[in-house]
């Protein structure tokens, strides 16, 4: 093989390697983008690749032209699927943008093409072994070093989409260009099959491989479609009757700890005991923020799905990651109708408010999950849409990483249509905090909490029983935890 088909290999497998990590990693993943579901996802990938690994067994080997084609298709599902969950943001302070939350069947369809499509990354790998074969370790120095280099860049691309604010000239071009990663690794998956031209320069050889494979992939398939469903949040049917409710604040930082940049603890991943401290909350209503985890540098986790799978809650997981905000998911024993999100005018990062209602004790509640943030044209446009959306509705709960204290101008905003949970209870912003202690029970003692920038707001016809803020390290994340138990 001459140096240009050993690079052409090598651009392939690792444009290959690149959807198996961005793409075919994580059904939950994928789930986090269109609205899909999970497990339908699971299932089809599975199966797909059962087939798949079958039919290499056999020896079925598409052409050069044949397999060129499969990839064209392979690809263009999955761009089609991204292009149809952007998001047009607003450009105006004027402006809001909403969107269906659950997405439609026309989004999640593209990628379950693209699930069936996707064995014939097995099928690319084939190509790369027949063009291989016979060579010395040396001959692909080059060839990796730039397969890598590509890996490398199109990972760098899918995060900066998200950063584009913070990285400067190069971000406004990859401003809502989630899709453009993907599409320069299917070009590396494209590309190198032309060079396959004529069809003298290689042929396909299956190789010795293992024995009965695809009996092994339909186990694997099996077991990975019960693992899926198993897994499955099946929630509970909470007392329709109810008079009060637990709502729970979070900002889970990505799943880290307590936001040090040093020692032990910097870095790690701490979702299970999160989820252990959300648990002993017990919170009826939970608003998840910095819950954007569904992407690379968050490590490809859907954490908003694994906490609701854990607790049996019902869970709208708030703005796609294709829109590239902090996150803001919401989770509730009570089923969430009429999920949508709305978009406001952004500058650096953009701002996706997740809604829901739910029905309980006679009432339909509205509840709101914001994280804002930018300069004051950004954060008086978030208000102003928050407030305008408020006013549909007679009860209403609001929570979030507002990223303002009780004396900005925001603040007083939302004050003159909804009450501070804190400081019904608190009115010099200074109260009892309510941690968890080492022997796991509660304590109380006075907490100075004026300078808060999380909340809860609630509609004047909630009486507000309880209110507590718990801070870092104890509420394992670098925010304070905050939770209220509303009545009526």
């Amino acid at each position: 093989a001459p140096l240009h088909l050993r690079i052409a290999a090598m651009v392939l497998l690792f444009s290959s390697l690149t959807f198996v990590y961005l793409f075919l990693s994580s059904p939950a993943v994928v789930s986090a983008w269109s609205g899909s579901n999970s497990w339908a996802g699971a299932t089809i990938l599975a199966v797909a690749w059962a087939v798949g690994v079958g039919l290499l067994e056999r020896g079925a080997a598409p052409g050069p032209r044949a397999l060129m084609g499969w990839n064209i298709s392979f690809v263009a599902s999955l761009l089609i699927g991204l292009w149809l969950c952007r998001v047009e943001f607003p450009l105006t302070p004027g402006q809001v943008t909403v969107v269906n939350g659950m997405g439609s069947r026309m989004n999640s369809l593209p990628f379950y093409i693209a699930y069936l499509l996707s064995p014939v990354l097995l099928f690319n790998v084939q190509w790369v072994e027949s063009v291989c074969a016979a060579r010395r370790s040396r001959d692909f120095a080059l060839p990796v070093i730039l397969g890598m280099g590509l890996l490398v860049l199109v990972t760098i691309l899918l995060i900066f989409t998200n950063a584009w604010g913070y990285v400067g000239p190069l971000g406004p071009p990859l401003r809502n260009r989630f899709y453009l990663p993907f599409a320069v690794a299917g070009l590396g998956t494209v590309l190198p099959l032309l060079v396959s031209f004529p069809l003298k320069h290689f042929s396909f050889s299956t190789g010795p491989g293992l024995s009965r494979p695809a009996s092994i992939a339909l186990v694997l398939a099996a077991l990975a479609m019960v693992g899926a469903w198993v897994n499955t949040a099946r929630p509970a049917i909470p007392a329709a009757d109810r008079k009060e409710l637990t709502i729970l604040t979070y900002n889970m930082q990505q799943g880290s700890a307590d936001g040090d940049t040093e020692g032990p603890g910097a870095g790690k991943r701490n979702y299970t005991a999160q989820l252990e401290f959300i648990r002993s909350v017990n919170a009826d209503i939970i608003g998840l923020q910095e819950s954007d985890t569904a992407r690379p540098s968050g490590g490809n986790v859907n954490a908003p799905l694994y906490f609701a799978q854990k607790l049996g809650y019902h869970l709208y997981y708030g703005p796609s990651t294709v829109a590239g905000t902090f996150g803001t998911a919401i989770l509730s024993r009570y089923p969430l109708e009429n999920p949508r999100t709305f978009y406001t005018y952004s500058t650096v990062d953009e701002v996706g408010t997740a809604v829901a209602e739910i029905e309980v004790g006679g009432r339909r509640i509205a509840i709101f999950n914001n994280h804002p943030a930018g300069p004051p044209e950004v954060m008086h446009a978030h208000v102003d849409a928050l407030v305008q959306e408020i006013g549909q509705y007679e009860h209403v709960i609001s929570v979030g990483d507002y990223n303002f204290e009780q004396s900005e101008p925001y603040y007083a905003k939302l004050a003159t249509v909804l009450k501070d949970s804190w400081l019904s209870l608190n009115p010099n912003g200074v109260g009892g905090l309510s941690s968890l202690s080492i022997e796991g029970g509660f304590s109380s003692f006075p907490l100075d909490m004026r300078d808060r920038i999380d909340h809860i707001f609630v509609s004047r016809s909630f009486g507000v029983a309880e209110a507590y803020y718990v801070p870092p390290p104890e509420s394992e994340t670098d925010h304070p935890a905050h939770w209220a138990k509303v009545q009526w």
